[in-house]
């Protein structure tokens, strides 16, 4: 990406921009107009945003967040893949949001300060840098697109847990999940390619439970992908996020009996599955995952 916004929606309010070209835009004026072309694609015409257009030999890639009242926007050559731009996008977004800890009450103070969100430039050259080293590969679009679908269903599983559970058993649920994860670096996979699992790391949720709030771990510094970090195959990726899932839901299964958890997971996966569906269709996951999202029994995890 050469710029990026991140832009209040319903104000259309420059919150942060950055540019990684030599010449940046007038950046207040083209948010303005950024945001005006969604509004008029969600009012005057009736349709849910724009996703991607191409305008001044430039691909301009939207993301949108009602529930956070966000709106971003990435600008780069017209060559380039809005599918992984809207990934990195979306990318963008968690790490902003868990950043800022932002929510639709976080707007009710009315803080909307540009200097107060300036520093998160560092994540984003961090990020830049990532992109640019694993831009070669060409799994990348497949790998970004199913780390932040991982991630959205295990942040999905503790909103679950401190959603429908009783306060000692939300605090023992939450203390095996933050104590399952880092079993996974004595996998003999991890040892052979420590470099490549660190990444992992930012993806994986775990819970500040005297605080209440969900973190990841950032202790492997700045740059985390490397040539090193290519290893990481989409093979073992899915194998290490289903073993956490399993273990989300043995842990839960303690807790609640079957058809009460069945009902919770047809409420709370199935909107999930059905939105992604072609999607995880393209990533080979849709039948694992469908199994493990909507089971109680261990017979039929084996």
């Amino acid at each position: 990406m050469k710029h990026i916004w991140i832009i209040k929606k319903d104000s259309s309010t420059m919150l942060f921009y950055h540019s990684f070209d030599n010449a940046p835009f007038r950046a207040i004026i083209v948010s303005g107009l950024l945001a005006a072309l969604n509004n008029f694609s969600e009012v005057e015409i009736q349709e849910q945003g724009i996703q991607s257009i191409e305008m001044h030999d430039m691909r301009w890639t939207y993301v949108i967040s009602s529930k956070h009242n966000l709106l971003l926007i990435a600008a780069d050559a017209k060559e380039q893949n809005s599918k992984v731009m809207r990934s990195q996008l979306e990318i963008v977004l968690k790490l902003f949001v868990i950043k800022y800890h932002i929510d639709l009450k976080y707007w009710e103070d009315g803080a909307a300060n540009l200097q107060f969100f300036e520093k998160f430039k560092i994540t984003l050259r961090s990020l830049r840098k990532e992109w640019e080293l694993v831009s070669e590969s060409r799994t990348i679009g497949t790998l970004l697109d199913m780390l932040g679908l991982f991630q959205q269903i295990l942040i999905k599983y503790i909103k679950i847990i401190r959603t429908y559970f009783k306060k000692k058993a939300y605090l023992h649920i939450l203390r095996e999940i933050n104590e399952y994860t880092p079993l996974f670096w004595e996998w003999d996979e991890y040892r052979v390619n420590p470099e490549a699992f660190k990444i992992l790391k930012l993806y994986i949720p775990m819970v500040d439970l005297t605080k209440g709030i969900i973190i990841f771990d950032t202790s492997s510094g700045d740059s985390l992908v490397n040539k090193e970090t290519l290893g990481l195959e989409p093979t073992y990726m899915k194998s290490f996020f289903y073993s956490i899932i399993r273990h989300y839901n043995e842990t839960i299964k303690e807790y609640v009996n079957e058809k009460t958890w069945y009902d919770i997971q047809c409420r709370e996966f199935l909107p999930i599955l059905f939105s992604r569906w072609d999607q995880l269709q393209q990533l080979g996951i849709l039948k694992e995952l469908t199994r493990l999202l909507l089971t109680y029994n261990k017979e039929s995890e084996k």
